[in-house]
């Protein structure tokens, strides 16, 4: 699905927090052959290690940063990266934060710009902010549909993301992380 976007040196994957960054992020990686970076080694919400990581980093990095969503467009001075803002119907993101019990929403509604007030969520401020702002600014931007994944091998359908005893995988729904005893 991703593998002519290995004409851009790095690729960074963004969105609303449980719009599908993650799974976003390693489905490019597999196709391009690029090194899957986790927020997690960000910092989650470190921009200057992002920032850092695309400017000395080896070419070939796929960067999932959910929590850097709203200054994503500061890294428009890297023409040869690529930012993917993952698109996903905003209930299903509200859905997905009320099994994961995010709570970090009434912070997030703060962080936005005046323009965006009028949005009632959180996702909705960021694909807000996106449009309005985001987008113009950066060089290149791809909005990849979270549903879109479905056909890439990597993908799980939402009634198999349980593991042998029924519950629910992590937060990441992509591995189990629940040992399961036998």
């Amino acid at each position: 699905m991703f593998e002519s976007w290995t004409a851009f040196r790095h690729i960074v994957v963004t969105g609303p927090q449980r719009s599908g960054t993650r799974i976003g992020a390693k489905a490019i990686a597999h196709d391009t052959g690029y090194e899957y970076i986790d927020e997690t080694t960000l910092h989650t919400d470190g921009f200057y290690h992002l920032y850092a990581a695309l400017k000395g980093a080896p070419d070939g990095g796929v960067f999932q940063c959910p929590a850097l969503c709203r200054v994503i467009h500061a890294i428009r001075g890297f023409k040869d990266v690529l930012v993917v803002m993952m698109m996903r119907p905003l209930e299903e993101i509200q859905a997905s934060m009320d099994r994961i019990g995010w709570s970090w929403a009434e912070l997030e509604m703060d962080l936005y710009a005046d323009a965006t007030r009028e949005q009632p969520s959180v996702a909705g401020r960021k694909y807000a902010h996106w449009h309005f702002t985001q987008k113009r600014l950066l060089p290149n931007t791809h909005e990849l549909k979270y549903h879109d994944l479905e056909e890439h091998p990597l993908w799980v359908a939402q009634g198999d993301r349980r593991d042998e005893r029924g519950e629910y995988w992590g937060y990441n729904q992509t591995e189990v992380v629940r040992e399961i005893q036998t």
